[in-house]
């Protein structure tokens, strides 16, 4: 059977009689100037009339952690001696940036594209789900899609803005598509947040083309970076009227 000890007072504040010959024990000795300031200052501020909102004893606070010192639960749960944590010697380092920049496999990225679809389809799910992404597109356009609004609206270019929950494939809403009865689509990003999101530009893009491809749909990117008229025109140019 584990030795320790058992038997313990029982747990609670210390009875009159132990107060009482603390009491006696200590009158009459005179405090140094260390402890008397230690005091003070561990008293200053405190409103020793009312108890704030929280207040806990301090008993109250160390009934779980310095009254259970020691103590053993049952012989047959407590820690055996010789036995190892399941952590020790073990890092655990940051998960982010563990899969910083790890590229999923083209078999996990079909696991995953099958449980969206099928999350998709269940209809409470997919309204709750829009409903907050139609919410957090209060502050869309953004000012690259500002920008690109601009660009399509100079240059008579046959796109229109859907990036706020005017238009969803599968789940996915597309910034731009074309209004001339083409199957074209066209996102507007920033490289930063792709690549915190998907891990690399290329898991974004490669998950939004398998998705529209599978519809039949043409999907162009433009990142922050060619968000400019020439470049924008010169892509664009075959799809003017």
């Amino acid at each position: 059977m584990p030795t320790g000890i058992y038997n313990h007072r029982p747990l609670g504040p210390p009875s009159e009689e132990t107060r009482r010959k603390i009491r006696k024990a200590l009158k009459g000795k005179p405090k140094s100037k260390e402890a008397v300031i230690k005091m003070r200052l561990s008293k200053k501020g405190q409103n020793r009339g009312i108890k704030p909102a929280g207040f806990s004893t301090w008993f109250e606070r160390g009934k779980k952690t310095r009254f259970r010192k020691g103590c053993h639960t049952s012989p047959e749960t407590e820690f055996k001696k010789g036995q190892l944590p399941w952590n020790k010697g073990k890092k655990c380092p940051n998960i982010s940036e563990t899969l910083k920049g790890h590229e999923c496999s083209e078999k996990r990225r079909e696991k995953i594209g099958i449980k969206s679809s099928e999350r998709w389809k269940n209809k409470d799910w997919a309204e709750k789900v829009r409903s907050k992404m139609i919410k957090s597109l209060s502050k869309r356009p953004t000012n690259l899609e500002k920008n690109f609004i601009e660009i399509c609206k100079e240059h008579n270019l046959p796109y229109r803005y859907t990036g706020d929950g005017k238009f969803f494939l599968d789940g996915l809403n597309p910034d731009f598509i074309n209004c001339n009865g083409e199957k074209t689509a066209i996102e507007v990003f920033a490289n930063y947040w792709k690549k915190r999101m998907y891990g690399s530009v290329e898991n974004y893009k490669k998950d939004r083309q398998k998705t529209f491809n599978s519809y039949g749909w043409k999907i162009l990117f433009f990142n922050e970076h060619e968000v400019k008229e020439d470049i924008i025109i010169e892509r664009l140019s075959g799809d003017k009227n």
